[in-house]
């Protein structure tokens, strides 16, 4: 596939928790569908560039990311319901987009998220990410210690336009390639998918299913795709990284405004 690296801005970490110790639930509830009047409700909060959202800490990453357009700290917000919602908004000419990572690093566990609506049939030049990136706290460079689950037809230069989402893991170590998954989903008008990652220090597995699922149960399989190398402690991240969710543009910007709503997620530790 085709894909442009991430340039994050140097966030300090404050916190390394016990990840025996943790749960959380996150539900991201997506409109891929264009918005030519979105807009914030008047009871909503706008996110600065560091919130308290879940009973965590998020960092909002304001200039470059991924893509063709910067991040603004503007299209991201917390609703009335206690929502987060991304955008890609428009103000005039200019165009921005929406991304944000977890001031706290999680490490081996199942990640999950329930996702509502077209994921399968976005605007082809936007990327939905949901993934660990550890270069947004230092834990090596860019194209290292990254775990991605991004739906998107990258302007269908992804399997020549017959996919519609991928998987990528990068490296521990800086002298390996990443390894990539490049499928298709096909939702057939169902509004909901559920999104898996489970990270362990030998193999990290990836199920996209239909509909809402909960952990430990696997129904209307998509996709399913395992990686366990031999030498996986060079292949697959082996430090708890911080969590990741954008929303943004690859290559071209899309005509009308798109907008991700992100009710809950869940991490469950090893």
């Amino acid at each position: 596939m085709v894909r442009l690296a991430f340039g994050i801005k140097h966030i300090k970490l404050l916190i390394r928790p016990n990840p025996a110790k943790l749960l959380f639930v996150l539900v991201a509830s997506l409109i891929p569908v264009t918005f030519s009047h979105a807009r914030q409700m008047p009871s909503s909060t706008a996110a600065s560039e560091v919130f308290d959202w879940k009973g965590l800490q998020w960092n909002v990453t304001n200039g470059s990311i991924a893509g063709v357009v910067k991040a603004s700290p503007s299209n991201v917000f917390v609703d009335q319901n206690g929502y987060l919602h991304l955008k890609i908004s428009k103000r005039g000419r200019a165009i921005t987009a929406a991304e944000v990572f977890s001031r706290n690093d999680f490490g081996f566990g199942t990640y999950q998220w329930q996702i509502q609506g077209q994921i399968d049939h976005m605007n082809p030049a936007i990327v939905l990410g949901l993934f660990l990136y550890g270069p947004a706290h230092r834990i090596g460079a860019d194209g290292q210690n990254e775990l991605d689950i991004e739906f998107s037809k990258w302007r269908k230069h992804l399997c020549r336009g017959h996919c519609n989402a991928d998987i990528a893991i990068y490296p521990a170590s800086p002298k390996l390639d990443r390894t990539e998954d490049n499928f298709q989903i096909k939702l057939h008008r169902k509004a909901f998918t559920t999104a898996r990652l489970q990270w362990t220090p030998t193999r990290v597995t990836v199920t996209i299913m239909r509909g809402l699922q909960p952990i430990g149960k696997n129904k209307d399989v998509l996709h399913t795709w395992t990686f366990a190398p031999r030498d996986h402690r060079a292949r697959i991240p082996q430090q708890a990284l911080p969590i990741g969710m954008n929303l943004w543009c690859f290559r071209k910007t899309p005509s009308r405004e798109q907008e991700v709503v992100i009710q809950d997620f869940q991490f469950v530790p090893e």
